[in-house]
């Protein structure tokens, strides 16, 4: 692309019509993509005021290659001049998507979201619904760079948020993304897409910082889909990582592996609410927690984090019960030690590292990134052995719970995708764990 090249190939206005539902109203450059007028609309996105949706559409030269898409909604069904006796009259409300296609390689399109709030808001003040010259001229002269600055937060800059959010959950994200596990992420009714694309595009960060071990394949991010998406996504090979606020797709249980379910997210001040909690499941609907080492990583490492007592006892609820095992070992320490020594399932966490940093994504990428490529090490020295059955023991060099049935799992899936090797835990071995 030469320097006077614009990135934005296409450009277009999407209606939600009374009568009609969803429409093109308007576009240039778009007529060989398909449905936009759902990709910009998505289901759900009439609760809000204003919201900004991203998505992909496969390029019509090759299906499984996408072209990235980004939308800036906004309708006038919450202002009060279009209200009779405190009744809103539908027949005056507009709901309008104005959204690019953009021919970029980069996943972070906020810096296309000013120009499409200032232009949908321009243009729904002038009330002239069928003049469409404002676009066509910014569409003209779109290699012309602007000088509108994004008001709104960068979707990568709430990872912290996230990572607060999920707690301990966070590893069993990261366990997902190095077996290549396909993710949906729930949108609920009333939730913001803005937000839950923000948590798509940072587990895809996550995904992308684990690639550097050449063992993992990451996710293909896919932003919002809907039920006009359930075809495609059974062609898709390989993991990826949507949203979407249909909750028909989850009935399509060969199209994912696992569901992330957000609770209504309409601000970080209803996110961070003790009762707000983040659920993961399986495609068999069965709730998946992480693992009790996963909550001691996670509160070592992101101690800084963990602000007040509200995180604290929400993330134990994000967290399986102890085993009876691991229970009594615990308590036979206390006693014998008078709490002095712990076993050394604890002490090896903090032979790893330090905590994170506050202060941004960096830190966090760089430690998955280093905790990746320190598993997958750990791993070929384990495997080297040419043994085909391993000890509960034995993960702990991979810094995993040698008490948890789910990290076993994890384990033989792992060995098998990335030293196309079969192995088995030996689960009835615990003996050298005293």
């Amino acid at each position: 692309m030469s320097i006077n090249e614009s990135p934005i190939i296409g450009m277009f206005l999407a209606k939600f019509d009374m009568k009609k539902g969803n429409i093109i109203e308007w576009e240039e450059g778009c007529s060989k993509f398909q449905n936009l007028e759902f990709k910009a609309l998505p289901s759900g996105i009439h609760e809000a005021n204003d919201d900004v949706v991203n998505f992909v559409v496969p390029k019509p030269d090759g299906p499984l290659t996408f072209c990235h898409g980004i939308a800036y909604f906004a309708q006038n069904g919450f202002d009060q001049d279009i209200r009779i006796n405190g009744q809103v009259d539908r027949s005056r409300v507009k709901m309008y998507s104005l959204g690019f296609i953009l021919n970029v390689e980069e996943l972070e399109t906020d810096k296309y979201v000013a120009d499409l709030q200032n232009l949908l808001a321009t243009w729904m003040e002038l009330k002239d619904y069928a003049n469409f010259e404002l676009f066509s001229n910014y569409f003209k002269n779109r290699h012309i760079p602007t000088n509108i600055q994004l008001t709104r937060k960068k979707m990568i800059d709430y990872m912290p948020f996230w990572i607060t959010k999920l707690g301990p959950l966070i590893y069993t994200i990261w366990k997902s993304c190095l077996i290549n596990k396909r993710i949906i992420i729930l949108n609920p009714a009333g939730g913001s897409f803005d937000m839950c694309n923000s948590l798509a595009l940072c587990l895809s960060k996550l995904s992308d910082a684990c690639a550097s071990t050449n063992a993992v394949t990451p996710q293909e991010l896919l932003y919002t889909i809907g039920a006009i998406d359930i075809d495609h996504l059974g062609h898709i090979e390989k993991g990826y990582i949507a949203c979407t606020s249909d909750e028909v797709l989850l009935l399509k249980e060969d199209i994912y592996d696992i569901v992330i379910r957000l609770p209504p997210i309409g601000s970080i001040e209803d996110m961070i609410d003790v009762d707000s909690h983040i659920n993961i499941f399986d495609s068999a609907s069965v709730e998946i927690k992480a693992t009790h080492h996963d909550l001691e990583s996670f509160s070592f490492f992101f101690q800084g984090f963990i602000e007040d007592n509200v995180i604290s006892n929400r993330i134990n609820t994000q967290t399986e019960p102890i085993s009876w095992l691991q229970f009594l070992i615990d308590n036979f320490y206390f006693w014998l030690t008078a709490g002095m020594i712990k076993p050394r399932y604890y002490q090896d966490i903090i032979a790893t590292g330090e905590p994170i940093e506050l202060g941004g994504t960096t830190h966090i990428l760089e430690y998955f990134e280093r905790r990746t490529s320190l598993l997958y090490k750990n791993m070929s020295l384990l495997l080297g052995t040419g043994e085909h059955i391993i000890s509960p023991s034995d993960l702990l060099s991979l810094q995993l719970d040698c008490f948890s049935v789910q990290d076993y799992s994890f384990v033989e899936i792992l060995a098998l995708r990335w030293f196309q090797k079969s192995v088995s835990v030996k689960r009835s071995d615990y003996w050298s764990l005293f």
